[in-house]
C-alpha cells in the first residue's frame, strides 16, 4: 500500500459561531465537520467502517490557520517548526462525534492568544465581517488499489487524523486540479499531499446541518430545567403513594399498565403543560394529574402488595407449626426465623416426633438466610 495525506475541506456556519468563558479565559467556539462515510472524492473511496476506526484519534489535535508548509513541503501539524513559526497554533479540536453519516467537531479558539497573531487577527476579524470560513481536515492513510472500484481506484485505510486547519477566505488547499504538493512523514520518506473538497452540495448540507444540530442543543438546553422538574414531579408522586418494601413490584408495574393507561398519563401531562407557563406550576399541575391518573394503578399494586405478603404470612405460620409439631423448635424460637431458614428443617424433619426437641433457649443466626442442623 502507498501512504498518502489528504486534505478534505468543508464549510463552517458563521452564524453558529459563539464565545464563553473556560478556566477564566474568553473563547471561541467554531462548529465544523468532515468525512461523511462511503464518500468517494479523487477516486478514493473513505468506508465507513474505516471512518468510524479512525475519527477519534482527531480529538485534542491542532487547529492552525491554514495547513501547516515549511519551505512550500507541508508538514505535521506538531512539527518543531510549524509550532514556533507563522502556524503557531492558538485553537484545538474537541468533542468530537459522528453522528448521522458524519463527524462533527468542535474548535476552541482562545481569544488573548488569537489576538497576539497576525493570523488569529485575521480569523477575529473575517468572523466579525462574515466573510466565509471553511475547515480543512489532514489525514495520513494507506491507499489499498482495487480493480473493479464504482466510481474508484482506491480505498482509503489505516486512517490517521493529523488536524483539522481553519481556512481563511479561500476555496480550501487547492483543489486536486490545482495539483498535489509534498510532505515528510514521520519515517523521514516524502508522500504525496491530495487536496480534495466535498462536493458544494455536501458543503451546503453539511452547513445546514451544522447549524440545525446547532439550534437542537440550544433548545435542549432550554428545556433541560423544564424537564427536570417534570421527571422529580412525577418521581415524588410514585415515591409518596407507594408504601415502603414494595420496590420488587414496582419494578415491575410498568408490565401491568395498560396502553389505555399508559395514554391517560401522557394526555394528562400535555394537558397540564398548555395552561401554565411557569415551570414550578408546570410540576405542580403535571404532579397533581399524574396523581389521579395513577391512583388505580397505585391501589393496584398496593392490593397485590397485601395479597403476597398475606400468603407469606401463611407460608411462615405453617413451616412453623411444621418444625414445633415435629419437636425441633419450640415455638417463640420458631417465629423469630425466616421462611429460608424454616424450610429445609421442616423438609428434614416434618414427621411428627421424629427430632429430639430444641433447647428453649436456642437462637438462630438472623443474618443468615441458611443454616445446618446436625445429623
Amino acid at each position: 500500500m502507498n501512504q498518502i495525506r489528504v486534505n478534505v475541506r468543508t464549510l463552517v456556519n458563521n452564524a453558529k459561531i459563539r464565545q464563553e468563558v473556560r478556566n477564566g479565559r474568553q473563547v471561541m467556539i467554531i462548529q465544523s465537520a468532515t468525512m461523511p462515510d462511503n464518500i468517494v472524492m479523487n477516486k478514493i473511496l473513505y468506508p465507513a467502517e474505516e471512518i468510524a476506526n479512525s475519527f477519534h484519534t482527531l480529538e485534542g489535535t491542532l487547529a492552525p490557520i491554514g495547513h501547516p508548509m515549511i519551505n512550500d513541503d507541508y508538514v505535521p501539524a506538531l512539527h518543531p517548526a510549524a509550532l514556533t513559526g507563522e502556524f503557531q497554533p492558538f485553537a484545538v479540536n474537541e468533542n468530537v462525534r459522528r453522528s448521522g453519516g458524519r463527524v462533527y467537531l468542535d474548535k476552541v479558539v482562545d481569544i488573548e492568544n488569537a489576538k497576539a497573531s497576525e493570523k488569529g487577527r485575521a480569523l477575529l476579524e473575517a468572523i466579525n465581517q462574515g466573510d466565509p470560513i471553511h475547515t480543512s481536515t489532514g489525514i495520513f492513510m494507506d491507499l489499498e488499489p482495487v480493480d473493479n472500484g464504482d466510481g474508484y481506484e482506491y480505498i482509503a485505510k489505516n486512517m490517521l487524523f493529523d488536524h483539522d486547519c481553519i481556512l481563511l477566505n479561500q476555496p480550501g488547499a487547492a483543489t486536486p486540479e490545482q495539483g498535489v504538493g509534498m510532505m515528510v512523514n514521520s519515517d523521514g520518506q516524502q508522500i504525496d499531499v491530495v487536496n480534495v473538497d466535498l462536493p458544494d452540495d455536501l458543503l451546503e448540507s453539511v452547513s445546514d446541518m451544522l447549524a440545525e444540530q446547532a439550534e437542537y442543543q440550544e433548545k435542549k438546553e432550554q428545556r433541560k430545567g423544564l424537564a427536570m422538574r417534570l421527571l422529580s414531579a412525577i418521581r415524588s408522586v410514585l415515591q409518596s403513594e407507594q408504601a415502603t418494601g414494595q420496590t420488587e413490584e414496582n419494578t415491575n408495574q410498568g408490565d401491568d399498565m395498560s396502553p389505555e393507561q399508559m395514554k391517560e398519563i401522557l394526555d394528562a401531562v400535555n394537558a397540564a403543560k398548555q395552561p401554565v407557563v411557569n415551570a414550578d406550576a408546570i410540576g405542580e399541575a403535571v404532579a397533581k394529574s399524574v396523581k389521579e391518573q395513577m391512583k388505580p394503578l397505585v391501589d393496584s399494586v398496593n392490593a397485590l402488595t397485601a395479597d403476597k405478603q398475606a400468603q407469606a404470612e401463611a407460608e411462615k405460620n405453617a413451616l412453623v407449626q411444621t418444625v414445633v409439631n415435629a419437636n425441633v423448635l419450640t415455638q417463640d424460637v420458631a417465629e423469630t426465623m425466616t421462611v429460608n431458614q424454616l424450610k429445609p428443617l421442616a423438609e428434614k424433619y416434618g414427621k411428627p416426633g421424629t427430632s429430639p426437641a430444641v433447647n428453649g433457649n436456642f437462637a438462630p443466626n438472623s443474618d443468615s438466610e441458611t443454616y445446618d442442623m446436625p445429623e
